[in-house]
């Protein structure tokens, strides 16, 4: 009696790629992870610890990089208001042609002050896509200084502009900001680049 022997099936190379595609996949689909948890979450931790002020601060800096952007697309004058009484910040456009009015040598009378202010309504309007209410300064957060080289001294009260203008260039203001806590941090704006920085400030860099 002839034993029949089993004939032993090698592997085949479908299951071999299949278990090799299916470690790829599984690398792929880590580093996916990896790059979603890097991407998502630590921001996120990092926005939740991260101070009132500087939250703020730091959204201001991204709009004053749009409004950069919009003068030079758009072919408008883009000004930021700052009103230190009301501690909001607002955009305002004008058509590019409109010149900006340098700083008077005295105080204008209450005449000139209306004329001026009937002019500025007709010719600024709100940039609404961009910011469609005035941004409010939180609770314990205030602007307090406002350097400009359009202004002979910083301004610390009443209304202070910042103007974008549609060649690229701007002011190169600084905004001064303080804390409850007396910290004190300075939005910082290059006037041929457009580009700003936020940085921490001692007493020593604001007016005493």
């Amino acid at each position: 009696m002839v034993k029949k022997v089993a004939k032993r099936t090698p592997p085949t190379k479908t299951s071999i790629a299949t278990t090799k595609g299916f470690t790829l996949i599984e690398i792929l689909v880590v580093i996916g992870l990896m790059a979603l948890v890097t991407g998502v979450f630590i921001p996120a931790f990092s926005d939740a610890f991260r101070t009132k002020g500087e939250s703020v601060a730091r959204r201001l800096a991204l709009i004053l990089g749009q409004a950069r952007d919009r003068a030079m697309l758009t072919d408008k004058l883009i000004r930021l208001k700052v009103d230190f009484d009301k501690q909001t910040i607002s955009l305002d456009e004008a058509p590019s042609q409109y010149l900006v009015q340098k700083e008077p040598d005295r105080s204008p009378s209450e005449r000139e002050k209306e004329e001026a202010a009937k002019k500025d309504a007709d010719t600024f309007h709100p940039v609404a896509d961009l910011m469609p209410q005035p941004m409010q300064m939180p609770d314990g957060l205030k602007i307090i200084e406002v350097k400009s080289p359009r202004y002979k001294k910083p301004i610390t009260e009443g209304t202070a502009f910042v103007y974008f203008f549609n060649n690229g260039n701007t002011d190169g203001a600084s905004i001064f900001f303080e804390t409850e806590q007396k910290v004190h941090q300075a939005i910082f704006l290059h006037p041929i680049t457009g580009l700003s920085r936020l940085e921490p400030v001692g007493p020593e860099d604001k007016l005493p």
